[in-house]
């Protein structure tokens, strides 16, 4: 590393912040330049050792952003003559594809910042504090790539399962109660011929814990969410599975389905063992004010008990 631009950002930064982010910038330019000597080195490795079919044709610049910043690199480009294919064989052992701008970590980070964050926030983030650019409008895209490929292997994995009667093998993940919320959401449509339709929502966990301890306030433990627009049967499937894949549900104490009162709801007891269905503490509250609201103190005595499990 420059000892020389290390004093210089010594004598500018105003204070540790700036002296911070600072030697941050300078180890990623250093990260960078590494970079481009493994990839340049093992394109040279891969032309000593290609197969002598391959014919080069010339050598390309490559432009790269990783975390820390965009790089350039060359590699060389063959042409097979045996079967009159171009190929840059770097390209192919990195698995980057012919219009990929990102390198794969880059783009995790958008897309799993994108599944907590508003996109912009995450172009914000990328951008200054790991030096990388990735537009709000690209960290959209790659979510919507990620969750149609979620969706068309899940949809894979239903179908074989319908078709063998086989579920994939699962982790095996025991626990004495597994909890199921799930409820619907009515959302308009916008260029479709229905005005709306609903979208169905589904909470796995294993509970609660207090976080921090001490703190009062709770998490769910092991939480996993899922949901989509298709009918009770799809969702339900595609809970199924996705249970199955976790845990030996067979081996559950009990599975505990919380929903309004919806009859898709109160099916999916159906698919799991161990399982009952319950009103939540919302609805069941409300059902009770309705049944006892001219009555108050019975209505509170009622709604204490039954909260209380009593």
């Amino acid at each position: 590393m420059d000892s020389g631009a290390i004093f210089r950002l010594i004598q500018k930064a105003e204070d540790f912040k700036e002296l911070e982010k600072g030697l941050l910038q300078l180890a990623f330019a250093l990260v960078r330049q590494w970079m481009v000597a493994v990839l340049e080195s093992l394109d040279q490795e891969l032309a000593a050792t290609r197969e002598p079919s391959l014919e080069l044709i010339r050598s390309d610049v490559r432009t790269l952003e990783i975390v820390g910043g965009p790089i350039q690199f060359s590699r060389r480009y063959y042409r097979d003559r045996a079967t009159g294919q171009y190929r840059y064989l770097l390209d192919e052992a990195l698995g980057l594809e012919g219009r990929q701008r990102r390198s794969p970590l880059v783009e995790q980070m958008a897309i799993e910042l994108a599944t907590k964050f508003p996109y912009r926030e995450v172009e914000r983030f990328l951008r200054e504090y790991l030096f990388t650019r990735v537009s709000h409008q690209t960290a959209h895209a790659r979510v919507q790539e990620a969750g149609h490929a979620r969706e068309e292997e899940q949809a894979a994995m239903q179908a074989a399962m319908e078709a063998t009667g086989e579920l994939p093998p699962p982790e095996g993940r025991v626990v004495e109660y597994l909890f199921l919320e799930a409820d619907g959401l009515s959302i308009a449509l916008q260029r479709e011929g229905e005005r709306r339709t609903e979208l169905k929502l589904g909470i796995v966990h294993e509970g609660w814990e207090e976080d921090p301890p001490g703190s009062g306030r709770y998490r769910l433990m092991e939480k996993q969410v899922f949901g989509g627009l298709g009918e009770s049967r799809t969702f339900w499937a595609s809970a199924s599975l996705a249970l199955h894949q976790r845990y030996a549900l067979e081996k559950v104490g009990q599975i505990i389905l919380n929903g309004d009162g919806a009859r898709w709801i109160q099916e999916g007891v159906e698919l799991f063992p161990h399982a009952h269905y319950q009103l939540d503490r919302f609805h069941l509250r409300r059902h009770l004010i309705q049944a006892f609201g001219h009555d108050r103190d019975t209505l509170r005595q009622v709604v204490d008990s039954v909260l209380a499990g009593s």
